[in-house]
């Protein structure tokens, strides 16, 4: 893994984002020697997955279409 200073990022991030597409290697910036943050590259694979990611996690009980309270018990409809 590869570190990179704040600043040189700062100054290079195109070039250095490039590089981590390219490559695939992960990049640690640093800034005065502490890591701050991590640049990964997307894999190719996990693109436009998420679309659909969630299909079947969840599951309807009961009616989704009326009301829960009948309309009689509303304050709106009784004023």
């Amino acid at each position: 893994m590869q570190t990179v200073k704040i600043s040189e990022f700062k100054a290079r991030c195109l070039e250095i984002l490039d590089r981590v597409a390219r490559t695939g290697e992960t990049l640690v910036i640093t800034r005065r020697g502490c890591p701050l943050a991590r640049v990964l590259p997307i894999s190719p694979s996990s693109e436009g997955e998420w679309l659909g990611c969630l299909e079947g996690t969840a599951r309807a009980i009961g009616n989704l279409v009326e009301p829960v309270v009948a309309p009689e018990e509303w304050e709106a409809v009784g004023e």
